[in-house]
């Protein structure tokens, strides 16, 4: 074996247990990506929980006001949906011991920038 074979095969000896280390290290990084993925923050999660329900309360509400609109019902009606919308979310009300974070944007942006995460 010459001089020129003999760098050449170390030369390949080390560049396939580079590239075997380098494609094992992509393999277990995704495998560990995977793994941290599956774990999910419980306070986003119920932060997002409480925006689309009060997006889902809202929409209701409007939904109902058009139909009221629409089917020319009497004003008491429109009050009647009101008073009992409010009656039930006084019901649904939790009192965290925790104080809440005051943020500027409005509750629609807040849902749609929880989405987009």
């Amino acid at each position: 074996m010459t001089d020129f074979e003999f760098i050449f095969a170390v030369i390949a000896i080390a560049g396939g247990i580079g590239f075997t280390f380098f494609i094992f290290g992509n393999i277990f990084k995704l495998i560990r990506t995977k793994i941290n993925k599956n774990n999910f923050n419980e306070e986003a999660f119920n932060r997002l929980a409480r925006a689309f329900s009060k997006y889902k309360k809202d929409s209701e509400r409007r939904i109902e006001n058009l139909e009221a609109i629409i089917a020319g019902d009497e004003p008491e009606a429109q009050l009647k949906s009101n008073a009992q919308s409010k009656i039930d979310t006084a019901r649904s009300i939790e009192i965290d011991a925790k104080p809440k974070k005051v943020d500027s944007e409005t509750d629609d942006s807040n849902l749609r920038n929880m989405l987009r995460e």
